[in-house]
């Protein structure tokens, strides 16, 4: 865009260097954000065709405490990685991803910590989520620990990042993949809070999120129902 655009340069779809070691704290909105678009190729101007795969961009070791919004965002996505965060006090979100593109790479979250409220924060937030996810298919979250989800109306998991009303999708719900998850059964009692519209299906792989096992096959599922405070748990 602008005067020094050039046909060879392809920002969106360029590789990504290192990114390690980061921290963002008491930020007015997001420590971290990827905004608009990141879908990196193994040629950035070549489009998108199969001969052209995806390369993941690895965001590693990051924490981000006390930001005004989220932890960590991003929004239209390829294959980006969120790896061995630790997100803590944040208002809204540990992270949060918005929109997923199929056959541009998978994105995901993994070996990560979430941490709702840390010890004497008492001020400020009242019903956050750890990990918010898109309003798209294609995300998974696993190898991750959740902490102090247990005021307010907090929750480890929301659904349909930045939808705010019955329209903000269409009619299909969406599936989101979690495995291996751990939550702290002291300090943790909401996993899921769906946000509207209420149509997100979670899958989880080995029963780690429903904490439903073998008796019911490979896998489980959780799925919305509303009640008076919009907010649902797994049972």
């Amino acid at each position: 865009m602008g005067p020094s655009a050039a046909p060879g340069i392809c920002p969106e779809n360029q590789r990504v260097g290192e990114f390690t070691g980061n921290s963002a704290h008491s930020v007015g909105r997001y420590g971290l954000r990827i905004f608009h678009n990141m879908f990196p190729r193994k040629f950035a101007c070549s489009g998108y065709a199969d001969w052209n795969p995806a390369v993941t961009a690895n965001f590693t070791d990051f924490t981000g405490w006390k930001n005004g919004r989220n932890g960590a965002i991003a929004g239209t996505v390829g294959a980006v990685v969120f790896d061995n965060f630790k997100v803590i006090d944040n208002k809204e979100a540990g992270m949060e991803f918005e929109v997923m593109t199929m056959g541009l790479g998978n994105a995901y979250v993994d070996r990560s910590h979430v941490v709702g409220r840390s010890a004497g924060n008492g001020g400020g937030v009242s019903g956050p989520r750890g990990i918010i996810s898109p309003r798209s298919d294609s995300f998974k979250v696993q190898n991750t620990k959740f902490y102090n989800f247990n005021f307010g109306s907090a929750a480890c998991l929301g659904s349909c990042s930045h939808c705010s009303h019955m329209a903000s999708t269409d009619s299909g719900a969406r599936v989101v993949t979690f495995e291996n998850l751990w939550f702290d059964e002291e300090t943790v009692t909401s996993r899921i809070g769906y946000g509207t519209p209420n149509k997100a299906i979670f899958y989880d792989v080995d029963g780690s999120l429903t904490g439903l096992g073998d008796e019911l096959g490979p896998g489980s599922w959780a799925t919305p129902w509303a009640n008076h405070h919009n907010v649902s748990e797994c049972q």
